[in-house]
């Protein structure tokens, strides 16, 4: 539902409230008019107050976002990212997709995702390799069957993905 909360003074029909001396000489019909559009007023008012009162309660965060200069994610978490391509024409584009930071420091075989003929440091101890830091993602910057390449662009802003979609189960054994 849309509602214009900036108009919300001049009554649901678009019309500004009467003066007081209008009041004083309207009829009982349209005295009665004017009371529905208060209450009905009201009703968008209390409707969106409980709506920000339910969110809060809820801690439900509003996605936002954060720019790569503020903060950086948690390694290895997948999240939404913005990169700015940038042509040698001058020209640039905005590339959404969803990516993973790595800070340098995570060996290839503690990791959560699966790497394929990286190219990092080696660690002797560990007997594997280091994987590079950076930006790795695996739909835009890659060959067909590749696997998590590094984001060439310059990354400006990421977002927390939202929790994965769960279907409701009802009553049903299948």
């Amino acid at each position: 539902m849309a509602i214009d909360l900036n108009g919300i003074n001049k009554g649901v029909i678009g019309k500004k409230l009467p003066s007081d001396t209008t009041l004083n000489n309207m009829k009982k019909a349209d005295l009665i008019k004017l009371l529905h559009i208060a209450e009905h007023n009201h009703e968008i008012l209390a409707f969106f107050y409980g709506n920000a009162v339910k969110r809060n309660q809820e801690n439900v965060p509003i996605p936002q976002w954060i720019p790569c200069s503020e903060r950086l994610p948690e390694v290895e978490i997948e999240v939404l990212i913005v990169a700015k391509r940038k042509y040698r024409n001058g020209t640039y584009m905005y590339i959404t997709t969803t990516a993973i930071y790595e800070n340098g420091t995570i060996l290839e075989k503690d990791s959560c995702w699966y790497w394929e003929d990286i190219e990092g440091e080696w660690s002797e101890e560990d007997d594997c390799y280091i994987i590079p830091g950076g930006w790795w993602e695996f739909k835009h910057y890659n060959g067909d069957g590749e696997l998590n390449h590094a984001v060439d662009d310059e990354v400006i802003a990421w977002m927390p993905l939202p929790k994965p979609y769960e279907e409701e189960h009802k009553g049903c054994d299948t």
